[in-house]
Order: C-alpha cells, then sequence, then structure tokens
C-alpha cells in the first residue's frame, strides 16, 4: 500500500514528463492547429480551501488539503490531496511551474506530452480538447498509469501565461469514474484566477 506522499510522487511523473518533449517555437500558443479551443465548461467552482501562489489561485475540492509533508524529489509549485481516500491510492492535484517555458508552441506541446506519456507506458493517452482556464488556452490530457500494482488515471492541463509553463494534473484512484474526474477538475478549474 503507498503512502499519500508516494502516491502523490507516483501521480506526479507525468507532470515532468511531459515537458521533456517541447521544443521552443514562434508560433502563436493560442493557435487552434489540429485542436479547437472550447470555453470552459458551466461548472459550480470548487467550494474548498483556497491555494494561493504568486502567479495564480484556485479553491481545492471539498475536504482536501495540502500534504503534510510534501513528497521527496518533486518540486510543486502547489498541491492538494483528499485525506480521507483510505484505498491506497489519495486522489491529488498538482502543479509544477517551469519558469522559463520551453515552449509557447501548443501543438509541440501536445505532441512532445503524448509522445513521453506513450514513451512512459502510460496507456490510453487521449488528447483532449483545449479549453480556457481563466482566459489562458490550456492542453489536455487524459491517460491511465500503474505503479506498485495501484492503477490511477490522469486528467491533466498544460497551460503557458505570462511565459511560464504550468502543469496541473489531477490523480485519482482508477475506480472514480471518467465523468466524476472530469466533473471535480472542472470544478477545480472554474475556481482558477491569475493573479494580477
Amino acid at each position: 500500500m503507498l503512502s499519500r506522499s508516494r502516491a502523490l510522487a507516483a501521480a506526479s511523473l507525468l507532470t515532468v514528463l511531459t515537458l521533456s518533449g517541447c521544443g521552443g517555437s514562434d508560433a502563436d500558443p493560442e493557435s487552434k492547429d489540429d485542436k479547437t479551443t472550447s470555453a470552459a465548461p458551466d461548472v459550480d467552482p470548487a467550494g474548498g480551501k483556497r491555494i494561493s501562489t504568486d502567479a495564480y489561485s484556485f479553491n481545492a475540492p471539498d475536504g482536501w488539503d495540502e500534504p503534510e509533508t510534501p513528497p521527496a524529489g518533486f518540486d510543486f509549485d502547489a498541491a492538494v490531496l483528499d485525506p480521507e481516500d483510505k484505498d491506497g491510492f489519495a486522489d491529488n492535484i498538482n502543479v509544477i511551474r517551469v519558469d522559463p517555458a520551453p515552449t509557447d508552441d501548443l501543438k509541440a506541446f501536445e505532441d512532445g506530452s503524448v509522445k513521453e506519456l506513450e514513451d512512459a507506458n502510460y496507456t490510453d493517452v487521449e488528447l483532449q480538447e483545449r479549453q480556457k482556464v481563466d482566459g489562458t488556452t490550456a492542453i489536455h490530457l487524459t491517460s491511465a498509469g500503474k505503479q506498485n500494482g495501484i492503477e490511477y488515471a490522469l486528467n491533466q492541463f498544460g497551460i503557458v501565461h505570462d511565459d511560464v509553463v504550468f502543469i496541473v494534473t489531477f490523480s485519482y484512484s482508477a475506480d472514480v469514474a471518467a465523468d466524476d474526474r472530469e466533473e471535480l477538475a472542472q470544478s477545480v478549474l472554474a475556481s482558477w484566477k491569475w493573479a494580477a
């Protein structure tokens, strides 16, 4: 059984992998190459603890909190988890910040992310429709992973904002229904605000 910190670290492997496949480009970061951009879904914002950094803030889901001990080896800009999750994998959200951004080309970001996930043996890797997060276009991928016999699902958003990449990863136990995973992610993103 994984500890909560270990589960959070294992699920966050994706956040590190996605960046290495991206090259620099002068392309418009709002380009719609191959993927359209949708408005954020009309969902109620999450109502939990407000998490704030110097660049953004968001509401955690109700009852979720920051981990008592950040997992070793990962430099999260922000992280929250469900402390009541007792199935061996604590559902969680983490944000990685990469400054300066290694790319502003969303198509290259998407292509590199898919390749890195597949190369790292993630399964069911799917590129989803881009969407706006507080006015900034985000790429969106879903996939599934397995570590130490525990299967989990990932819902990830990559955002280039003010020449910084923010990778927001939602990680869930595999038995959480896809609709529930998406609803939770969208409620958090609906609460997202960039700092002025």
